[in-house]
């Protein structure tokens, strides 16, 4: 596997990395847009629209507890789940495919997503874990300092 070294000093500049990523989306702007709109927009729509007509039961005027729109909400989250991980593992190649000089077209980037989507879902899972431990310990340091302050 051959290395790519840049020109440029080891030092971190969070303006490079900010200006970088917004030149990759300048320059493929279509695919980014096409991509945002099949894989985030529309499943959020659709399950939008779902969950106000459904869940919500608004022609009865009350919310009653069932198992089928239990068993879907848990099938759409983890759909969702499925889904933001392939489209994160298909911009990253988008990006990289760019910043190496060439022209990413979407179904190199898709077919390349598709077979690193088990890595993508799991780096995902870690990636938001991770966060959410972090926002509790958190709200937990916050709430036993006010505790200790009373």
């Amino acid at each position: 596997m051959a290395s790519i070294t840049l020109d440029q000093p080891n030092t971190f500049r969070i303006g490079r990395v900010f200006g970088a990523s917004f030149a990759v989306i300048g320059r493929n702007l279509a695919l980014c847009l096409g991509l945002a709109l099949i894989f985030y927009t529309l499943p959020r729509f659709v399950f939008a629209l779902w969950f106000w007509k459904s869940v919500t039961n608004i022609e009865h005027g009350v919310a009653e507890f069932s198992v089928q729109r239990l068993v879907l909400t848990v099938v759409g989250a983890i759909g969702y789940v499925v889904l933001m991980a392939f489209l994160e593992a298909v911009l990253t190649r988008a990006a990289i495919e760019d910043l190496s000089g060439k022209r990413p077209s979407m179904r190199d980037c898709m077919g390349t997503a598709l077979a690193l989507l088990l890595p993508a879902i799991g780096i995902s899972l870690i990636v938001t874990s991770a966060s959410q431990s972090a926002s509790c310990c958190s709200s937990f340091r916050d709430c036993c300092g006010w505790f200790s302050g009373l």
